[in-house]
């Protein structure tokens, strides 16, 4: 999927807080039932700030420890060729 909107409207903290939720294998996101399942983040727009936001979820959400099934690629990669096409 894609989400998309103007800088600075918090797309990426909406995203994480989804995403993170079914990787975790909550038992709901926003009143709507989780499907626990293996998350591939790929941070297109480079994973610089992504490190913060992710430690800002883990202290607001109190799951720092836990077991998540989450990975990021820390950058878009080019499906064209075929040394990133290893990356997912």
């Amino acid at each position: 999927g894609v989400i998309y909107g103007e800088s600075g409207s918090g797309k990426t903290f909406f995203v994480l807080d989804m995403v993170l939720a079914i990787a975790r294998g909550a038992p709901q996101w926003r009143g709507h039932k989780v499907t626990p399942a293996g998350v591939m983040y790929i941070a297109a727009e480079g994973a610089w700030g992504l490190a913060n936001r992710l430690r800002a979820f883990d202290i607001e959400n109190k799951t720092a420890g836990e077991d998540m099934n989450f990975a990021v690629i820390p950058d878009a990669p080019d499906l064209f060729h075929d040394k990133d096409h290893k990356l997912i």
